[in-house]
């Protein structure tokens, strides 16, 4: 939601944002085969986190090809952050260690740690439509797909990882507004969900951890 069309021209516009994360209880599938480890743990939550160093935080570069006023494609940068709540309890099922469980156990029994503070960062293409109603004001939808960057830190069963991986597909559908404040400067505010299942590093194996997520976040545009 960048650029508020007025002619047929091309327009670029940039945007920078803010915002609150709620990423959605999920299923933890880790598999550590030297281990004899195959488990499920669920539901594992995740705590907020999005105003504390480092903070949630995106942006983006748009385009609106000659003579297309309301269509946009797009270049997104999305820093989110995901860390379960390993205090809490969950259902422990499969096999740990060579041996069958399935009971209900803290989650730090099995996973001391899984956290991506330095992001679940997504790198995104999007196609964005506008609706301009009012001169000032733009109705904006999105949707984009793309790669995933996780910053893995994880502690399984006592062995911890802690660096960037790929994290293969994420996706998104987001819809907002744009007012504009003055010439070329625009107010944003948009509602993104978002769609990962990157399988990250845990011991000697390997963890895939769906991410569904909710977004609120607001900042500026300006078009040039």
């Amino acid at each position: 939601m960048l650029v508020v069309p007025a002619d047929a021209r091309a327009d670029w516009g940039v945007t920078a944002f803010l915002g609150n994360v709620w990423t959605r209880s999920n299923v933890v599938h880790v598999v550590i085969p030297e281990a004899r480890t195959d488990l499920q743990i669920e539901p594992v939550q995740y705590g907020d986190e999005s105003f504390r160093s480092p903070v949630y935080y995106g942006g983006r570069v748009s385009w609106t090809p000659p003579a297309v006023r309301h269509i946009a494609v797009e270049a997104e940068f999305i820093h989110m952050k995901m860390l379960a709540e390993a205090d809490r309890s969950a259902r422990v099922h499969g096999l740990w260690r060579g041996v069958r469980v399935d009971d209900v156990l803290p989650v730090a029994t099995v996973m001391q740690r899984l956290a991506m503070s330095h992001g679940l960062n997504f790198i995104l293409a999007n196609v964005a439509y506008r609706s301009s109603a009012h001169q000032r004001l733009v109705a904006t939808v999105r949707t984009g797909v793309g790669a995933t960057v996780p910053h893995v830190e994880t502690t399984f069963d006592g062995f911890s990882h802690d660096h960037y991986a790929g994290g293969g597909l994420g996706a998104q559908a987001a819809g907002g507004v744009e007012a504009g404040l003055r010439s070329h400067v625009y107010a944003v505010a948009e509602y993104k969900f978002t769609w990962a299942s990157p399988t990250i590093a845990a011991a000697s194996g390997t963890a895939t951890v769906p991410a569904r997520s909710h977004h609120l976040v607001g900042g500026v545009a300006y078009r040039f």
